[in-house]
């Protein structure tokens, strides 16, 4: 689960909480994620739709550079 409201990359205890490459990853995931919400829009049924956007392949690839920055 992705809550943006905790994304705010330009406060100096984000930016100083992460690396650059790390604060690379972060934004190139959550912009897929905006891409993903918009495409889905507020009346999305069920998470059997949702992994058929063509968008929801772009935010699994992101996401799993995203935790494999983090766990480097």
């Amino acid at each position: 689960m992705w809550f943006d409201d905790t994304y705010i990359p330009e406060s100096a205890e984000f930016i100083n909480a992460f690396s650059s490459v790390e604060l690379d990853a972060i934004k190139t995931f959550n912009a897929s994620m905006e891409h993903l919400s918009i495409e889905a829009g507020d009346s999305l049924a069920s998470i059997d739709k949702l992994v058929t956007l063509p968008s929801w392949s772009e935010v699994e690839g992101n996401a799993n550079k995203l935790l494999g920055v983090l766990n480097a």
